[in-house]
């Protein structure tokens, strides 16, 4: 079989290709997708590029997705496999390899004891720690190159990994991928992302021309090619290079062309070739006895020809005939070696050897094909073996006990794939249920509580309700914040099982009823029960011990469920328990050391949920204490982590970010719209309609602070257990201050009526100075704030201003004064104009202006810019390597990475070249 020796037609796709090669050699991170027909020449390509990368001395790694059923993230793991069979590679050392192993099961495993982590944060901890192996292949070659083929074909946990890494731009990675469109969902999915994002770039291959047909040809016989001949094939193949070859061959096999002297000569004969692909194909095929015919189809169903021993069953013959069938299979020009490795020679091919096959028989190997595969980790590929021969009934089953499996392998969105498909095959009841209760317990998994809801519902509707099955939707009910289906659910059919009783006081917790959220807590302690409905108790009792105010009760129980967790090994039971704890210390005046500590402990555990959550909370704490700085330091370093990963705690983290912008920006509007749009839930909300309050107030913009106001209190009605917030004792402020003492004397009352109001220090304080400036007692106004028991300066700067208005007096011009200092002392530059401003109308002195503690040039504050990262973007302006820049500032490279990240977002750049190009205009202090 002749093939190409040279690419033709492809001038500029290869062009592209080889600048992203080049690039990466330069540090640049690139992402190209190669999409096009089969045949057309994806693969022929990418063979270029990695050519041109070896011959640079680049790190590459290749994979090609499997043609059958394909095990989680099996195409990222020949890809890194490529590299590491010559090349070793190091172990990071930390929880990511935890994480690893998901996808290289042979990794190193962590010294000492792994953290006890969920499949959603395993899964978290493969996608990062195969950016990190990526990044020991680009310094191990001075930059690299990833190739991934045939992605139409691969599972889903290979693309999330794709997706991911492609996020993350690796400088130095190029990676190049090629799919056929419209032929798998998911992969069509990540085409389409792809096309909006300006890091990109997608690389569409159309049919070769008549010119370049003529080239192909004049390559394949090394002759100069007749007029006639060329455009006979060209309208024979459409310009599709595989179609040319075929056809060439099938000439020169059948005698219609003949080289002599460097000419080809062409005799016509076009009734000897087949007109179709199909046509060639069973051609070369009837040269075959029957029997190594057979092991060519068996070699087809099953998508490859290894290992012999499966093949020779399937085939029912023996190895010996199997082997001599695949060198005949070379000769006819059916199969080909590739990296030792025998296969056909394009999917295209394989496809028409199952057209031209009898039906029966295709059906009868996929039977043998299920019966000679093990069971386990192959039960994937017996379902799918069973569904091709149309057992579809018994491949259901099959498929929905390999989605548990995978589900317990972590393999999240495999185990999707999976249910999935067991619901398309299943036809019996008890198939049907079967398949639906896995889907809902990987979708429950996945965080996606209201499609597994839907599930459990119609499930229920058809096969009825089980413990188990009420459980999971009462566990979803809560987490998708339906309290009352919660409480419905948990009605219809009443039980004393410890889980029952526990998810019966979560929903109490939820409703605002603490009382009996902490019978349902102890009457489970009381009894004997597994470490895991323990922890889940003892959390249950601490929270509602701190929402009916006993703070020490509640510290004592998070305690023990952080020890008996530690003892226990259930490392994410033991940080929220810590994470519990440094929130009440928070929320009783005390400073955020726990709350760092948490943040810590996640960090070394891998647990990157609780460590969204831990960084929030503590950005939250720093933030209202005074030091905005520092928070934005934590959310920036958070977010493009939620970010690439797609946490759900992303839209909470850009609210923060939100709060603590508008302390310096005019507004962070479309910041707080992205929050909302990214998690669109009650919680979430409740948040983003605080900090749109709160900025109203600081602004001055009393009567709209009042309806977000207004609707916090209305939520807060439906969910009172939520997290402590102060807009319904703020309300009272905002109403005083737009003249409605009467309407604030009755939100006040409202505000007093709070069961829980002492569980966080700040609302107590805010309503004991509301109840004093409602009376008119200046005096009172200063009790109340002398006595917070923690750092509230932005607050207190809000009731000293509206203080001053609502009551003037001697007082009004400390008052201004004092806030005037918080704001200036956190360089709070959005609000500094209208104090000063308040204070010149109250007759009072005006301050000279403070010139700002950080050397951070004006243009680059105002949009949030860190004093460590103008540092950085100067040293980027220098020409300086994130290497350079962290040895230079004693960093971490991975931390100067984030704050490369940072400044593209804030700064709107799309590359490193423009920051670079950005810092030559910037005004640096020198």
């Amino acid at each position: 079989m002749r093939l190409a020796t040279v690419v033709v037609g492809r001038e500029a796709e290869l062009d592209h290709l080889m600048r992203a090669v080049h690039g990466a050699r330069a540090g640049q991170p690139s992402f190209t997708l190669v999409a096009g027909d089969g045949g057309v020449g994806k693969s022929r390509l990418l063979g270029e590029a990695v050519a041109a990368a070896r011959r640079l001395g680049l790190g590459v790694a290749t994979g090609r997705s499997p043609v059958s059923a394909a095990a989680p993230f099996s195409v990222i793991t020949e890809a890194l496999r490529s590299w590491s069979r010559g090349h070793p590679l190091t172990p990071t050392r930390s929880p990511f390899d935890q994480g690893l192993r998901l996808v290289l099961p042979e990794w190193q495993a962590p010294a000492g004891t792994a953290a006890d982590l969920t499949a959603a944060q395993l899964r978290l901890l493969a996608l990062e720690g195969v950016g990190l192996v990526l990044r020991q292949i680009v310094e191990a070659g001075k930059g690299a190159l990833l190739v991934l083929d045939d992605l139409h074909a691969a599972d889903p946990d290979s693309l999330e990994v794709v997706r991911y890494v492609s996020a993350a731009a690796i400088e130095g990675l190029a990676i190049i991928v090629a799919l056929r469109p419209g032929e798998s969902p998911l992969a069509g999915e990540l085409a389409r992302s792809l096309r909006g994002d300006p890091a990109s770039t997608l690389v569409e291959l159309d049919p070769l021309d008549l010119r370049a047909v003529g080239e192909l040809i004049a390559d394949l016989l090394g002759a100069a090619v007749p007029a006639e001949l060329i455009a006979d094939v060209a309208a024979r193949t459409d310009g599709v290079p595989l179609l040319v070859e075929e056809v060439v061959d099938a000439y020169l096999r059948a005698g219609s062309v003949e080289v002599k002297a460097g000419q080809a000569h062409w005799r016509g004969g076009v009734t000897l070739v087949p007109r179709s692909v199909r046509g060639m194909v069973e051609a070369r095929l009837a040269q075959l006895p029957g029997a190594l015919a057979d092991v060519l189809v068996a070699g087809a169903v099953l998508g490859g020809f290894e290992p012999t021993e499966l093949l020779a069953a399937v085939a029912r013959c023996d190895e010996d005939v199997a082997g001599r069938a695949l060198s005949r299979g070379v000769n006819v020009g059916l199969l080909m070696t590739r990296a030792g490795t025998i296969g056909f020679r394009h999917d295209i091919i394989r496809e028409a050897v199952l057209d031209i096959a009898m039906p029966h028989v295709v059906a009868q190997m996929h039977r043998r094909a299920a019966a000679a595969l093990p069971a386990g980790t192959a039960d994937g590929r017996r379902a799918a073996h069973l569904a091709a021969a149309g057992e579809h009934d018994e491949a259901a089953g099959v498929f929905a006990a390999a989605s548990i499996e995978e589900l317990d392998a972590h393999a999240l969105l495999g185990a999707e794939r999976l249910a999935r498909q067991a619901g398309r095959h299943a036809r019996s009841a008890p198939t049907r249920t079967a398949a639906a209760d896995a889907l809902a317990a990987v979708l429950a998994a996945q965080g996606r509580w209201s499609e597994a809801l839907t599930v459990d519902q119609a499930t229920v509707a058809e096969s009825g309700e089980t413990a188990d099955r009420r459980h999971r939707m009462v566990a979803a009910a809560l987490d998708a914040g339906d309290i009352d289906l919660a409480r419905t659910l948990l009605a219809r059919a009443p039980d004393d099982l410890p889980l029952t009783r526990v998810l019966a006081g979560r929903a109490a917790l939820v409703g605002g009823d603490a009382a009996t959220a902490l019978a349902e807590a102890d009457a489970v302690l009381a009894r004997t029960i597994d470490i895991d409905t323990r922890l889940t108790a003892l959390d249950i009792r601490a929270r509602a011990l701190d929402f009916l105010g006993d703070r020490s009760g509640a510290g004592a129980a998070w305690s023990a469920q952080a020890a008996r967790a530690a003892a226990a090994g259930r490392t994410q039971a033991e940080l929220r328990a810590v994470f519990q704890l440094g929130k009440q210390d928070f929320f009783g005046g005390g400073r955020p050391v726990r709350l760092t500590e948490a943040v810590e402990l996640a960090g070394k555990a891998g647990a990157l949920v609780e460590l969204a959550w831990a960084e929030e909370t503590l950005a939250i704490a720093l933030l209202l204490q005074g030091d905005p700085a520092a928070a934005l330091q934590v959310v920036d370093t958070a977010i493009p982590r939620a970010r690439e990963l797609r946490l759900d705690q992303l839209g909470y983290l850009l609210s923060v970010r939100a709060g603590v912008l508008s302390f310096t920006c005019e507004s962070v509007d479309a910041l707080l719209d992205e929050a909302e749009s990214v998690a669109p839930e009650p919680g979430l909300l409740m948040s983003t309609a605080a900090i749109r309050a709160d900025i109203l107030m600081r602004h001055g913009r009393y009567e709209e602070a009042i309806r977000h106001y207004e609707k916090i209190c209305e939520q807060m009605t439906i969910m009172p257990g939520v997290a402590p917030v102060d807009g319904p004792c703020f309300l009272a402020w905002a109403l005083a201050a737009a003249g409605r003492p009467g309407d604030a004397q009755a939100a006040l009352r409202r505000a007093e009526a709070m069961p829980d109001l002492a569980r966080w220090y700040f609302r107590p304080v805010i309503v004991a100075a509301g109840r004093a400036l409602l009376a008119g007692d200046r005096a009172g106004v200063d009790a109340a704030i002398a006595a917070a028991p923690g750092p509230m300066p932005f607050s207190i700067a809000v009731m000293r201003i509206i203080g001053a208005q609502v009551l003037g007096g001697e007082r009004a011009i400390p008052w201004l004064r004092e806030a005037l200092g918080s704001y200036e002392a956190a360089g709070a530059t959005a609000h500094t104009d209208r104090v000063r401003r308040l204070l010149r109308e109250a007759g009072g002195p005006v301050p000279r202006r403070k010139r700002p503690a950080a050397a951070v040039p004006g243009e680059l504050a105002r949009r949030g810019v860190t004093a460590r990262e103008a540092e950085v973007l100067r040293l980027l302006g220098e020409g300086l390597s994130n290497a350079d820049i962290a040895a230079k500032l004693y960093l971490s490279v991975r931390t100067v990475e984030t704050h490369v990240s940072s400044l593209l977002s804030k700064l709107q750049a799309r590359s490193r070249g423009q920051l670079t190009a950005l810092s030559a205009t910037v005004a640096f202090d020198s």
